[in-house]
Parts: C-alpha cells; structure tokens; sequence
C-alpha cells in the first residue's frame, strides 16, 4: 500500500519526499503494464495533471485499459477501496487519456490519474464523492507527482484560464476542463469537495495562466 495512506479520519496525511528517483514506477503501487501508451514526453511535458472519473466499476475499466484494443488508458487507476490501486503506464510515457484535436495529442502534455466512479448518465449532475481511500492516496500521489515534475500543486482552472493558455495549462485539471481541446468531448469532473482534500487551497487571482512551452 502507498506510504502514507490515512488509516482514519482523524490521522493525517504523511507525504514522503518526492523525486525522480522512482523511474517513472511508483515503487510501493503495484504496475500492471498495459500496451496502450505511446513514447515518452518531450521536456517540459508533463506539464500537468488530468484527472478522471471511470462510469464503470475498477475491474470494467483496468479491463478496457488493457486488453479492449479501442481502450484508452490512464498512468494510475485508483479504485474506491483497497486494495484496488494500480499504476498501468510508466510515468515517463505518454497514457491515452486525453485526444486532441486538429491532429494535436494532448497525451503529450499531461499525466492522468482515473478514480472509480459509477454511470450515472450526466456525468457532471451525478458525480458521486470520492471515497476516503481514494482522497488520501489521491493526494498523496499528486503530491508526489507534482514535486517529481515541477508541476505546480492547483487547480481546477476556470474555463477562461484554460483558453487562455490555448489547453496547456500547467496545473492539475479536470478532463471535463479540455472539453474545448479534446477531440472527445468528456465531461467527467471531480466533484468541488473533493478537490478541497485532493489539492490544497493555494491559489490567487490570475495564478493559473502559466504555460511550460505551447509548442510541444
């Protein structure tokens, strides 16, 4: 299991340092490799983090991350209890988690994280609420993330920040965010609580238009 993971409500979240150390393999997540990724990123990519909700339970989606051959996929796959957290694509490659338009990958910019969610119909209406396994190694894993690759540690953005910056947002994000950039047009959101314990409240006015390189 994760460092760090809380055992209860009332114990806090303990982050240990992050670094590139780990290779592109969190050494204390179980890797289930899958074929669906593509090479590696181009510096300074990752620029940011996406994150996801399946509408299907954890075993449909690792099935169709792996072996449904029109399957996208994502780097880390966290279910809603343990022990179902796994890590499906090397973090130094490209997940296919996020298609661009005009011939354009937003794979190349940005790592994804998918929790388990359920089908609901409307994706954003009937988001359920992240369960407390997966706030705490949600935001452990951010954390880490973020330290590993100089992704700063906010998000969502607005709509208006997003556009800003042409969809290269350096931040954490919802999928649901990239709808005017993505070729499939998903409008899955975590919920606004559950981003309070995923990410730190950290942000000012005008903080987020800040783009590595809108050229990779």
């Amino acid at each position: 299991m994760i460092a760090g993971v809380m055992r209860a409500p009332d114990v806090p979240i303990v982050v240990p340092p992050a670094t590139h150390s780990f290779s592109g393999k969190m050494p204390d997540i179980r890797f289930h490799a899958t074929s669906h990724h593509s090479g590696n990123f181009r510096l300074p990519s990752p620029i940011g983090l996406v994150l996801h909700r399946t509408d299907c339970s954890f075993g449909v989606a690792l099935s169709t991350f792996t072996t449904d051959p029109t399957g996208g996929s994502a780097h880390f796959l966290i279910g809603k209890k343990p022990p179902n957290l796994l890590q499906l694509v090397d973090t130094r490659q490209m997940a296919w988690h996020v298609k661009g338009m005009g011939g354009h990958s937003m794979n190349a910019l940005y790592l994804g994280i998918e929790f388990e969610s359920v089908h609901r119909g409307d994706a954003v209406a009937n988001a359920d609420p992240l369960t407390q396994f997966q706030k705490s190694v949600g935001r452990i894993l951010i954390q880490r993330l973020c330290t590993s690759y100089n992704i700063p540690m906010r998000g969502p953005p607005t709509r208006h920040e997003v556009a800003l910056v042409h969809g290269h947002f350096s931040g954490i994000m919802n999928h649901g965010d990239l709808t005017d950039f993505s070729a499939t047009h998903h409008a899955d959101r975590i919920r606004i609580d559950d981003w309070e314990a995923l990410v730190p409240k950290n942000r000012s006015p005008g903080d987020f238009v800040k783009a590595k390189d809108p050229s990779v």
